[in-house]
């Protein structure tokens, strides 16, 4: 290639670079309004709940500068697994916290349905003057949890090995499971028994440093959610018994010996079915602390909107405590 034609190629892409330069940047795309839908199934309650949206453009750059909710009121929500079906209400709910948008959450609620274990919900919400949403969940099978290791060292007996092990099957249908241990205890303040819960780490890292952290299991792949009706997965986890003491003493030392009473030991397995997961693992998945990237990953089942639509379920086992008086 001769030095003119080198020449005449690098001033070409520099005039393209300065005219490209003068068309105005904004890191805003063009703007779709969609209803957005979330609907979670669980056995923990016979109360079940439907928060409906749609998007929001804000003025500026900054979302959080939008301070009234967008709920999306009027339409009919509906489940059904088939055989029967269930209509939701309108409702609203008190928030949390009200620092941002003042008034109670506007949501649909249908009361009383419980779950069945194993079975397959739709979803069909058609909102005024909009298109039908649907989608379909299902509700995790009946899981087992057992301890199979050193249960002995959960009410203080002593025992050689440095683990409590627990057991957890699930059916090969459950995409997601999560294992966690709390304590029961009611602690003696001015003169009265206040009952109390507390989660378990599985480890301490660094105890007594500056460095010291609590740490706890989090959900967790069991398979892809494709298994078969029937067939189960068993997966073990362990929690560390220095750890568990630690934790006894450090309560002991902040009510007073004689002013503790252990009463439960709780594990509990949690099942998440394939949607809620998708949800859960994609929403936390980009965590790069060296990106600059602003955006954040999204997922939905929902057809004909935006949100999800998914279902956990929970079972557990219980020891009891000696009984002090």
């Amino acid at each position: 290639m001769s030095p003119r034609l080198q020449y005449r190629i690098l001033a070409s892409a520099a005039c393209a670079f300065i005219l490209g330069c003068e068309v105005p940047f904004t890191p805003k795309g063009e703007f779709r309004e969609e209803p957005v839908v979330y609907v979670i199934l669980s056995n923990l309650s016979d109360t079940h709940y439907a928060r409906l949206y749609r998007t929001y453009n804000p003025l500026g750059y900054d979302p959080f500068e939008h301070e009234t909710d967008n709920p999306l009121t009027g339409a009919t929500v509906r489940i059904t697994d088939g055989a029967a079906q269930w209509d939701f209400r309108d409702t609203t709910v008190a928030r949390a916290d009200s620092s941002r948008y003042a008034s109670p959450v506007g949501a649909y609620v249908f009361s009383p349905l419980q779950m069945v274990r194993g079975r397959q919900y739709t979803l069909i919400i058609q909102p005024p003057g909009g298109e039908t949403m649907t989608a379909t969940a299902l509700v995790p099978e009946l899981g087992y949890i057992s301890i199979f290791r050193n249960q002995g060292a959960i009410i203080g007996q002593t025992v050689s090995d440095h683990f409590i092990g627990i057991r957890a099957t699930v059916p090969s249908t459950t995409k997601g499971y999560l294992v966690r241990f709390h304590i029961t205890f009611d602690a003696l303040e001015n003169a009265v028994w206040i009952p109390h819960l507390i989660e378990i780490p599985y480890f301490i890292n660094s105890p007594g440093l500056p460095e010291e952290t609590y740490q706890y299991y989090g959900v967790t792949r069991s398979n892809d959610g494709s298994g078969s009706f029937g067939t189960v997965i068993t997966h073990v986890v362990d929690f560390h018994i220095d750890s568990y003491n630690l934790v006894i003493a450090r309560l002991y030392k902040q009510y007073g010996s004689g002013a503790v009473r252990f009463k439960q030991a709780i594990f509990t397995l949690t099942q998440v079915e394939q949607q809620l997961y998708n949800y859960y693992n994609i929403s936390r998945g980009f965590r790069d602390p060296n990106s600059i990237r602003l955006d954040e990953p999204d997922y939905t089942n929902i057809k004909g909107g935006a949100g999800v639509f998914g279902a956990f379920a929970v079972d557990s086992i219980i020891v009891n405590f000696p009984t002090t008086p």
